[in-house]
């Protein structure tokens, strides 16, 4: 995270797991806003790990039993302001990032995104995990288990 910006955290289910070992890492003068989305409050995870390190979490459930009533897309662009003071990492659903990266790219806010894609080998042979992206202007394919599975949002190529 560049100095003088906040690191902005969204996970959604399990993929708010993994957000955690990046908060622990960031330096402590980094101020970290956390949100959280599930379907209910009991799928709520990692809620008292993000407090741990210091950071603001709030959470979504889409049935409105715990914080935020709504999915955690909304809640993010409802939060998130400008952006402009932001780096976004989210973790989650291949839909919810690619509603985090168009609304970053509107705030143009600096996006990274872990992709969840199903590994058959994980060394990066059988290329069941590849992913379209633009690298150099063109359309190419990188491997989710070598590459990544962090992106810059702007070079992930969603699917529809």
């Amino acid at each position: 995270v560049p100095q003088n910006q906040r690191a902005v955290l969204v996970g959604g289910g399990y993929g708010t797991a993994p957000l955690v070992c990046l908060a622990e890492n960031l330096k402590p003068d980094v101020k970290i806003s956390v949100f959280i989305g599930a379907k209910t409050m009991s799928q709520i995870i990692c809620r008292t790990d993000f407090m741990g390190v210091f950071a603001d979490v709030e959470t979504a459930t889409e049935d409105g039993s715990a914080g935020y009533k709504g999915d955690v897309v909304s809640l993010f662009e409802e939060k998130l302001g400008t952006g402009g003071d932001a780096v976004v990492y989210a973790c989650g659903p291949a839909r919810m990032l690619k509603k985090i990266a168009e609304i970053c790219l509107k705030r143009k806010t600096a996006c990274y995104v872990s992709l969840e894609e199903k590994m058959g080998c994980g060394f990066g042979t059988c290329l069941s995990c590849a992913v379209k992206v633009i690298s150099g202007g063109k359309e190419t394919v990188k491997r989710v288990c070598a590459d990544g599975p962090v992106f810059n949002s702007l070079e992930v190529v969603f699917q529809p």
